[in-house]
């Protein structure tokens, strides 16, 4: 089985270049952003996810599913039904991204639709994920 795109990219959330760049951006593949380490690619998943929130007030895991991975893109519902399961809320209920535990289980949802269950549980360690939430939250 070979490793998902995103995990190659230190890029868990398949997010695509911006200007200004990322911190620990050191290049580009596949239309995606590739991180220095996935410290930095979980802080920016994370980062993303609280800009929708204080930018575009959005709060709920519809919202910002509709917006990280568009019906055009992608098959919107299902990974909108999979990231309210993994947080066992109702998909309109309005959520406090920054609220770590909130913000710490979209991210491993997220990585794990992006990336796939296995793969991303077993390359991207809970103290990883949990220093990239918490560097975004600082």
């Amino acid at each position: 089985m070979s490793t998902p795109l995103g995990l190659r990219n230190n890029n868990p959330g398949n997010i695509r270049p911006s200007i200004p760049p990322w911190n620990g951006t050191i290049g580009a593949n596949g239309g995606f952003v590739v991180f220095d380490t996935m410290q930095h690619g979980i802080r920016a998943l994370a980062k993303q996810l609280l800009a929708y929130y204080d930018r575009y007030s959005i709060d709920t895991v519809r919202e910002a599913i509709n917006r990280w991975a568009p019906p055009s893109e992608n098959d919107t519902e299902s990974y909108v039904n999979f990231v309210s399961h993994v947080l066992e809320v109702g998909p309109d209920e309005e959520l406090n991204f920054r609220n770590y535990d909130t913000l710490y289980w979209l991210v491993v949802a997220i990585g794990e639709q992006e990336n796939g269950h296995d793969a991303f549980t077993h390359t991207v360690s809970d103290s990883t994920i949990a220093a990239g939430v918490h560097a975004a939250l600082a």
